[in-house]
């Protein structure tokens, strides 16, 4: 298996965790803060995002980067998805988030999944509206 490959989805797996973790943190400490808070959808999406880093890291482990990819990006879109339709009419400014697993899942599994990753997106963008 390449090395670099091998490293870049280390790096993808490590950065989300760790990206997801400080916005589960933020999300806490703003609702401890907050008079009358409850959890609510968005900190229920953050910690399932951060329990799906879990999964990837298994496939990592045990799977092929194929199937890693496949599972990791089309899941990618669905939070996304997910956070957008939970944020109702604010969310909207996440749509531009779609981009993400596209331009990544080009990166770390070339450019024959742009075009899957890009239809994805777009029904479930399409499912929106």
């Amino acid at each position: 298996m390449d090395t670099r490959r091998v490293h870049m989805w280390w790096l993808f797996i490590s950065g989300r965790t760790i990206a997801t973790g400080v916005f589960l943190i933020l999300l806490a400490v703003l609702n401890a803060m907050a008079e009358h808070a409850s959890p609510g959808p968005v900190f229920t999406l953050a910690v399932l995002q951060f329990v799906t880093n879990l999964f990837y890291a298994y496939l990592w482990k045990t799977r092929g980067n194929a199937v890693l990819g496949y599972v990791a990006f089309s899941g990618e879109i669905v939070l996304i998805t997910a956070l957008i339709h939970l944020l109702g009419s604010g969310g909207w400014v996440f749509a531009l988030a779609y981009f993400w697993p596209i331009i990544v899942g080009g990166w770390l599994m070339g450019r024959k999944v742009i075009l899957q990753l890009t239809v994805v997106s777009g029904v479930c963008f399409t499912l929106l509206i």
